[in-house]
């Protein structure tokens, strides 16, 4: 109260007076409010700000936090959320970065998704993971790579597709490169993801896209490298798997032939 007043005067929005005899009203603490003004209702202490919200001193009502930022109950200041989190406006704690994003700056109002060929299966994190070799991601906010099916290959880190093994080699599931096929196999374009045995009657070299008929006056087995050449008294047309002897009343006395003399 005022010296020489005959009444005393109510504190004003912002102010409490918590004991009597005051001189003075005293100004809300940080993080507290007072919100009845003068002539109206004077109050004996302030009022926590409730979470979400938060005040200076001296304030009448609380200030709802803002976005990218948190205010637990009580608070003075907003606080910004920390890498790998994120909030709307009014929360009282921010919250953490969903599967599949993640946020590498402080005070950020949401999370930016994975792009493709980066993944992340956690929450809160500051930022996505590269896809290894073997792997690829097609898609934005992916929550893991997928493994390259057999037949293709990601030589690169953080693929966003897999490539198909050239004609003449493959490779196994999540492979980082292709095989080249071995002599007497082979693998055409666009194989599943083997390399086949050459069929009886044929053969090749490694890293062949198909397989060559065996030539004439000699034996081609399932698998062959090389094609075997036919002894004297026997012949094969090309194609042959296997050599077949002169009949009777003919002969061949020179080797790899497809006849016999009479």
């Amino acid at each position: 109260s005022n010296s020489g007043a005959s009444e005393c005067t109510w504190c004003q929005e912002g102010k409490y007076a918590a004991k009597e005899g005051s001189a003075s009203c005293i100004q809300c603490d940080a993080g507290k409010y007072q919100p009845y003004a003068e002539g109206e209702k004077g109050s004996t202490s302030c009022t926590v700000c409730a979470a979400g919200s938060y005040s200076s001193r001296g304030a009448a009502t609380c200030t709802k936090c803002p976005a990218g930022s948190e205010c637990p109950e009580g608070s003075s200041n907003p606080t910004p959320c920390s890498k790998g989190t994120f909030s709307v406006a009014g929360l009282s704690k921010c919250m953490p970065c969903r599967p599949g994003s993640s946020q590498n700056t402080v005070g950020q109002t949401s999370c930016n998704l994975c792009v493709p060929g980066y993944a992340q299966d956690g929450k809160g994190a500051y930022e996505c993971e590269k896809c290894e070799e073997g792997q690829y991601s097609d898609q934005y906010g992916a929550k893991s790579c997928s493994t390259c099916a057999a037949g293709k290959y990601s030589s690169d880190e953080a693929a966003s597709t897999c490539k198909t093994c050239p004609a003449g080699s493959s490779s196994g599931v999540g492979a980082a490169g292709c095989g080249e096929c071995k002599a007497g196999s082979y693998a055409d374009a666009g194989h599943p993801h083997d390399c086949h045995v050459c069929p009886v009657g044929t053969f090749s070299a490694a890293g062949a896209s198909a397989c060559a008929t065996c030539p004439a006056g000699h034996r081609c087995a399932a698998g062959t490298v090389s094609p075997i050449a036919c002894e004297p008294g026997s012949m094969a047309a090309a194609g042959s798997s296997t050599c077949t002897s002169c009949p009777k009343g003919r002969y061949q006395k020179a080797r790899k032939r497809d006849y016999c003399d009479k």
